[in-house]
């Protein structure tokens, strides 16, 4: 951002000298994190160096000063300080000499049309005064203030972005026989997604020419000289999953088997090692009409039984794939998969497919399950499958999850 705003184009220099101090000191900080910053600098001190030379070396030794031991907010309010003053001590009035007294004397009587008060404001100290008593406004553009003015340029009408914002759904723990039935499901998923696994991180010992001595291939070493041992081992999984559940008003009759289905992948996928596991149903209630989310499991979290929500509003798909990318980017899980559990079309189809096309070139994986329903297909055509009871969930889940899990 540094190399965006203050190095990539020339720097427009101000007309005002005080103002062009603080792009100079502006830009020497700036300097001290990317030394692209340094051409503008130049350009702005030799400007500066016309009419405040000793005033410019005396603010760089401050900034080297200040460079080395400012560690705090503290001491950098200190060598603010200390820049302020040294301002003052130049803007204070100099002393004329009899000499100069005459000579502007004789230059007023010979030039009777010129404006004192406009010779005396060309002073470099009065520049400085000016500075001095400079208001918010007369200071510098802030790098923030900068790039929110290019964001806010490089909106299109017609093509605003909703980001869905966290709410609050109320939960509750799926009933005994309900676990029953999920325990089968989950169990019958986990068997098969750990096997791979375990067959994946295997490791395996073989002969080789290096490695620690087999002592009972000794016997061998006339005719091999492959008498020792060489192990091998793949590399494990390292996956974040997030499980994207629709509770809009049209699961309303399939909410049971999408929380079902939901708590039993949540319930295989938490047992394996190096896989974390998050889940949030959308929408979430809420008293305006910003679309929302309610987070029911966190990533650092344990898993819980608390997944029964009920069915109501739309299905703001788009704004919480949106969303959950704002989340999980900056996760350090180098694998990221989202899992969608809807039945029906997203209130917009444009935002939805943008989230996922943005998403998969952040390195993002999406699968799809739909619940009685196959309009997940058409956004996901290649990486999602349809349940419509909870028996259908293992094979199916194995089927779309394997790949992305075994590979590495």
């Amino acid at each position: 951002m540094i190399n965006h705003s203050f190095a990539k184009k020339k720097y427009k220099l101000n007309p005002d000298p005080g103002i062009q101090i603080l792009d100079y000191i502006l830009l020497s900080v700036r300097s001290w994190d990317v030394s692209t910053v340094e051409s503008n600098k130049a350009r702005v001190g030799a400007q500066l160096g016309r009419q405040y030379l000793n005033l410019l070396w005396e603010i760089n030794s401050v900034l080297n000063n200040a460079k080395l031991v400012c560690n705090s907010s503290e001491a950098c309010m200190r060598y603010a300080n200390k820049l302020v003053r040294l301002i003052e001590n130049y803007a204070k009035p100099k002393e004329e000499s009899k000499e100069e007294s005459k000579g502007n004397a004789k230059s007023k009587s010979t030039a009777p049309g010129v404006d004192s008060e406009q010779d005396q404001s060309s002073k470099p100290e009065k520049a400085l005064q000016k500075l001095l008593s400079a208001g918010k406004n007369d200071l510098p553009e802030d790098m923030s203030e900068a790039v929110a003015q290019q964001l806010k340029s490089s909106v299109r009408t017609g093509e605003n972005m909703l980001v869905a914002t966290e709410g609050h759904k109320h939960a509750d723990a799926l009933s005994p026989s309900e676990i029953t039935q999920v325990k089968q499901a989950s169990c019958a998923l986990h068997a098969r997604l750990s096997g791979l696994l375990q067959s994946k991180r295997l490791r395996r010992s073989m002969p080789g020419r290096s490695g620690r001595l087999d002592p009972h291939r000794l016997n061998k070493i006339w005719h091999s000289n492959k008498i020792f041992l060489r192990h091998e081992e793949k590399q494990g999984v390292n996956t974040l999953v997030h499980i994207l559940l629709d509770c809009s008003g049209s699961m309303k009759s399939r909410m049971a088997l999408a929380t079902q289905a939901c708590f039993a992948v949540a319930n295989s996928l938490s047992r394996i090692d190096g896989v974390k596991l998050a889940v949030t149903a959308f929408p979430a209630r809420s008293t305006n009409s910003q679309p929302t989310v309610a987070p029911l499991l966190k990533p650092d979290q344990k898993l819980h039984n608390k997944f029964t929500v009920t069915a109501s509003g739309g299905t703001p798909l788009g704004e919480t794939i949106w969303w959950s990318l704002q989340r999980d980017c900056l996760r350090p899980e180098p694998r990221k998969i989202v899992l969608i559990l809807s039945d029906g079309n997203p209130d917009s189809d444009t935002s939805t497919m943008k989230s996922i096309q943005h998403g998969k070139k952040l390195g993002f994986e999406f699968y799809g399950l739909g619940i009685q329903h196959d309009a997940i297909k058409q956004y996901l055509p290649e990486t999602s499958e349809v349940i419509n009871d909870l028996n259908e969930l293992a094979p199916t889940m194995f089927k779309l999850l394997q790949k992305s899990l075994v590979e590495v």
